[in-house]
């Protein structure tokens, strides 16, 4: 919905999370954008408030706006209007979606989605190339896992990326081959997906910005009023500027600015990195770089190999001195890095580039982060705790990838794996999100996945995997709302109810703390506030 008339806002008597991590009931004033009254109704200045709208909140949990901290808005926008392979139960369901949407498209047009998971057929080798060509033969098909770290294509794509049985493997990516190595199973795997990719014709400016309206409107719809968007283009940041220009409805915008092989990273610090715009609506504080890869696609960078395929020890997807020389040119212009690393030895190599930089260096001038940190080594932990770096992570991924993680890297890896609690209790900040369109946004489905750590076995069974690693509803909450501001550098006007803070709001249906965490889901988002402006309601 647009945003209502800026004018007063009153939510009386609501069940509110506090900076202290506790809840009380807060009665809030809201004029002008800011929080200018937080405190017990008895006490509220209302008689100046007469005609103004009142919310009557006594059901209801008041939170800080959300912030997400780890989002992809252009891609999100894009994957709700693609095909939806985010149920398939096997590879023949998938074909045969696939080529039910291929009917309804211009012959030879690109066939595109997103979300499948080959660990509900029995792995990868499922995939096959001649059955998906068969089906499809007159429309290019690339079709992205979940995560974005692998895709499945049919032969028409291949062709028009000039792959074929002699093409060799590019630099930090792999194409899926049967046993025997002689032919193509259809599935390429982190860089090789880029050359199917880079055949696609790009959107439009029109069309990447209708993307990103849309992805930002479901984003307010779950009480979400910030997200850290990852700009991977140079037109991204202008997109969301025009959006905002125009009025659109969208979350601020933390922007981390992709910087690729060849850029110039002192030009793109001095020219890219910028603070809030007038409204704070819009910021780039970070430049940002991926080290390896996913660990659904065994991309992911380790020590030792997977377990389940002996081959490979994941890939890194640039030199760590790359990360240094960046790292250096965003610290001289004021600004920050987040770096992508997940597997054990990315992260390592990481820390190793970053420990000179920051070694001594108060936290609240660098705020590093690195992107999931999902395997860190001990030592690594403490290295991360010492040094202040943040750890950007993400609760639902936990629960997601429970079923096979064990047999992918065995029981010791496996348990130091996704244990958010073990980086909490070792002192490393924890800011949370989606990776949305990895995850659905739903901050509901994070903190519940955080909470319980449940997950539905492949017989349908409900378990739990490492309940030691479970977080208390005050860290899950405080990822998404205090340590995301700071996170932003935003800590003087974001993240917390207190007077004088600007008024990002998410009011749910029900009391919170007093909710089993399986019922936190069914909490009906009452209404989304941003800059004192109601921006959602149910």
């Amino acid at each position: 919905m647009p945003e209502t008339p800026a004018r007063d806002l009153v939510i009386r008597r609501a069940h509110a999370f506090g900076s202290d991590g506790c809840f009380r009931t807060l009665t809030l004033i809201v004029r002008d954008g800011r929080i200018v009254y937080a405190g017990p109704d008895d006490g509220a200045p209302l008689a100046g408030h007469a005609g103004v709208r009142q919310m009557a909140a006594d059901d209801c949990t008041l939170l800080p706006g959300l912030t997400d901290c780890h989002a992809h808005l252009l891609s999100y926008g894009d994957s709700l209007l693609k095909l939806d392979l985010r149920r398939v139960p096997d590879f023949r369901t998938l074909v045969d979606l696939t080529a039910a949407q291929a009917a309804r498209q211009p012959r030879g047009s690109w066939v595109q989605g997103r979300g499948w998971e080959s660990s509900l057929w029995g792995g990868d080798q499922a995939v096959d190339l001649d059955r998906l060509s068969q089906a499809v033969p007159d429309h290019p098909v690339f079709l992205n896992r979940h995560d974005g770290h692998a895709a499945i294509v049919n032969r028409a794509a291949l062709r028009a990326a000039g792959v074929d049985e002699s093409t060799s493997d590019p630099a930090g990516g792999r194409l899926g081959r049967t046993k025997s190595g002689r032919s193509l199973t259809g599935l390429l795997v982190e860089a090789a997906a880029r050359l199917a990719t880079d055949r696609i014709p790009p959107l439009t400016a029109a069309e990447r910005r209708a993307r990103i309206a849309l992805a930002g409107q479901h984003c307010l719809q779950f009480g979400i009023t910030g997200v850290f968007d990852a700009l991977d283009e140079p037109p991204w940041q202008d997109d969301i500027a025009a959006l905002l220009a125009a009025g659109a409805p969208l979350p601020r915008v933390h922007g981390m600015w992709r910087v690729r092989d060849g850029d110039d990273a002192g030009q793109l610090a001095a020219t890219r990195l910028t603070g809030p715009d007038p409204r704070g609506r819009l910021s780039v504080r970070r430049l940002r770089m991926v080290l390896d890869g996913g660990m659904g696609a065994r991309g992911a960078r380790m020590h030792a190999p997977y377990l389940d395929d002996e081959g490979t020890r994941g890939f890194l997807m640039l030199d760590p001195a790359r990360v240094a020389e960046v790292s250096r040119a965003a610290l001289a212009a004021g600004g920050s890095m987040c770096v992508h690393a997940i597997g054990d030895e990315a992260i390592d190599l990481l820390l190793d580039v970053w420990e000179p930089l920051l070694a001594g260096m108060d936290p609240a001038r660098h705020r590093f982060m690195i992107e999931h940190c999902v395997a860190p080594t001990d030592a690594a932990v403490q290295r991360l705790a010492r040094l202040g770096v943040i750890a950007s992570v993400q609760p639902l991924h936990a629960v997601n990838v429970a079923p096979w993680i064990e047999a992918r890297l065995g029981p010791e890896r496996a348990h130091r794996a996704y244990a958010f609690k073990r980086l909490a209790d070792a002192g490393v900040p924890l800011a949370m999100g989606s990776d949305v369109p990895v995850a659905t946004p739903d901050p509901r489905l994070a903190w519940k996945a955080g909470a319980t750590r449940e997950f539905r076995r492949p017989d349908g069974q409900t378990a739990t995997w490492l309940p030691a690693q479970r977080l208390a509803l005050p860290a899950l909450l405080d990822g998404y709302t205090r340590t995301a501001a700071w996170a932003a550098f935003r800590e003087h006007d974001l993240g917390s109810l207190q007077t004088g803070m600007r008024a990002d709001l998410a009011l749910f249906a029900g009391h919170i703390a007093e909710l089993p965490a399986g019922r936190w889901p069914d909490m009906a988002v009452r209404c989304t506030v941003l800059d004192g402006q109601v921006v959602h309601e149910s």
